[in-house]
This record gives C-alpha cells, sequence and structure tokens, in this order.
C-alpha cells in the first residue's frame, strides 16, 4: 500500500458480468485503503432522473468512501445528480467552472467528477492546515493530524462547513480573498486561516 492520505476516484462504476473480477479486486484495494486510514473521495453519477438509484461502485463497498456531487454556483446540487442525491455526502461546485490549464479559450467544465477533485483537495488542505494549529503542543498537534486522517472525523469537519440542507460545502467562502496581498501576516489571509484551522478543532 502507497504512503499517501487521500484517494480521489472522479468516477462511479456500475456491476455488470463482465467486471465481477474487477469489482473484487477493486473491494480489496478499498478494503487495504480503509485499514490504512486513507481517506477515499468517488464522484456520484451524473446521468439525471433516467438512471438507475443504484449508486454504483466504490459508494456500494461496505468501507466508507466520500461520494461528492457537483452543485451550482448557488449550493443546490446538479440536476444531473438526478435520483443520485440519496448517494451524496457532500456537495461542491461542479458546473461551469474554468479550468486552470488546457484549452487556450477556457472553455467551461461540468460534472462531479471536477467536484470530486475539489473535495480530495479541500480535504488535503485541512490535514495541511491543522498542522500549524498552536494550542495544545507538538504532541497534541499530531494527534489531531492522525484523528483527522480518519473517515469519520474528516467527516464531521466537513459538515461543520455545510452551508444547506443538500450538503454544499461553500468553499469561497472560506478561501477566497480580494487580492493575494492579504495572504500576508497583516491581511486577512491571517484570518481566514485561523477560522480554518478553528473550524478542524472544534
Amino acid at each position: 500500500m502507497e504512503k499517501v492520505d487521500i484517494i480521489s476516484m472522479s468516477w462511479t462504476v456500475d456491476r455488470t458480468d463482465k467486471n465481477e473480477q474487477d469489482l473484487e479486486n477493486m473491494k480489496d484495494a478499498i478494503d487495504q485503503a480503509h485499514k490504512h486510514n486513507i481517506l477515499m473521495f468517488c464522484a456520484a453519477k451524473d446521468c439525471g432522473y433516467s438512471q438507475s438509484s443504484n449508486f454504483g461502485y466504490p459508494k456500494n463497498f461496505d468501507k466508507p468512501v466520500f461520494c461528492i456531487g457537483a452543485t451550482t454556483e448557488h449550493g443546490n446540487l446538479s440536476e444531473s445528480i438526478g435520483s443520485q442525491k440519496n448517494a451524496i455526502d457532500f456537495g461542491l461546485p461542479g458546473e461551469n467552472l474554468l479550468p486552470l490549464s488546457g484549452n487556450s479559450e477556457k472553455e467551461k467544465i461540468t460534472g462531479s467528477s471536477i467536484a470530486t477533485a475539489l473535495a480530495s483537495g479541500l480535504a488535503g488542505l485541512l490535514l495541511y492546515c491543522i498542522e500549524f494549529d498552536r494550542e495544545g503542543g507538538p504532541e497534541h498537534v499530531k494527534q489531531r493530524r492522525k484523528d483527522l486522517q480518519t473517515h469519520e472525523v474528516m467527516k464531521r469537519t466537513l459538515k461543520r462547513m455545510v452551508d444547506n440542507s443538500q450538503q454544499y460545502i461553500p468553499v469561497s467562502r472560506y478561501f477566497h480573498l480580494g487580492n493575494v496581498d492579504q495572504w500576508t501576516p497583516d491581511g486577512k489571509g491571517q484570518t481566514a486561516f485561523d477560522n480554518i484551522v478553528n473550524t478542524i478543532r472544534t
């Protein structure tokens, strides 16, 4: 097992007659990752209400995996989620986003796969931020970091960031600042950073 903190799976797989063994191999990998407290994220299906209510894999495995759905800029789950709404653990922005690289014309992209990447990145940032907690000394911080690496504690932490009944996490509220200079010690960035640490610590 690789020494990683997070596995991001921007997809979902349905069971078929042809992929039974592949799914068994995936289940074994998911089990091993959970055993090592690796946080796992997967994407919800994006086929609207015409799709079945079956959540697919890895969400359907018995080990916990965060299922992420795309939301609009206003925090509502995308219509493409459709019958999969009950599968969603958290919603993050995933409609009409501008990519940071690729096509020079910056065509907007949409989908729960994008929201899943954002959720995984958010979890990684929280794991990084907790190491700068000033309360309790190095050993206390080390234990907080270890706790946050578990699915249960990360779930509680993300829940505290949720904004509505659709489990939307308004990431811009926590990280958006008017300009990069505000991240200096005397700027608003320090306050924003402290607020993030307080969210994790609570």
